[in-house]
Order: structure tokens, then sequence, then C-alpha cells
């Protein structure tokens, strides 16, 4: 593509040349950054991991969220456990994921196999 000035201040006025596919930040280094400047409370952390783990998506976010400190085997509302979650929304890379984080595939209540009647 030539340079003209219509290209020029294309690029002054919107900061990208239109010639150029456009970039966008990785967004794991940007919750790495912004978990240095400002950590998460608990609460929002678990918020957060359960968020990820029901759409299933980044793994390494979500390896992320548990190295800061996130429960894998925390109780959310109902007693479901996020390997629950994951497991109910037939998400197998995330379930094997917690697994090796060694989230609990017992959930409070709940006894697998048959009962005693």
């Amino acid at each position: 593509m030539a340079i003209t000035k219509e290209r020029v201040l294309y690029i002054s006025i919107n900061g990208v040349d239109p010639s150029q596919k456009p970039t966008y930040p990785d967004p794991v280094k940007l919750m790495k950054r912004f978990l240095e400047e400002k950590p998460l409370s608990d609460e929002a952390l678990q918020k957060t991991l359960q968020a990820y783990v029901l759409a299933g998506i980044n793994l390494e976010a979500i390896q992320l969220l548990i190295d800061r400190g996130a429960d894998v085997n925390y109780s959310y509302t109902g007693g479901d456990k996020l390997l629950r979650m994951a497991d109910k929304n037939g998400n197998t890379a995330v379930t094997e994921l917690l697994l090796k984080n060694s989230a609990s595939s017992v959930v409070s209540g709940y006894k697998a196999g048959p009962q005693n009647t």
C-alpha cells in the first residue's frame, strides 16, 4: 500500500495502519498484569475461576487463577464444585486440568454407587 496523505491521516487519527491486521492483547498476560497490580479478594478469585470453568475457555487462565490461590474444591451455591460443573458441561480439558490440580470428585452429601436401602 502506497504512503498517501489519506493513509498518514488515517494512521494519525486511528493509531493503526489499515493495511495491517489488528492485533489483540493476550488475555492471560493482561490477567497476570492485572492480578499483580490489584490482587482479587478470595471471593472474587473464586467467582472468576467459576466463570472460566463454566465457559470452558482458556485453560492457561484457569491455571493462573489456581496458581494465584483459587480453591479447586470450593463449594458454590447448591453444593456444586468446579469439577462437577466442568463435567456437566462436557468439558474434558477443563475437567482434566482440575483433576491435575487435586480437585476432589466428592460432592458433599452425595455418595456414588449403589445406596443401602
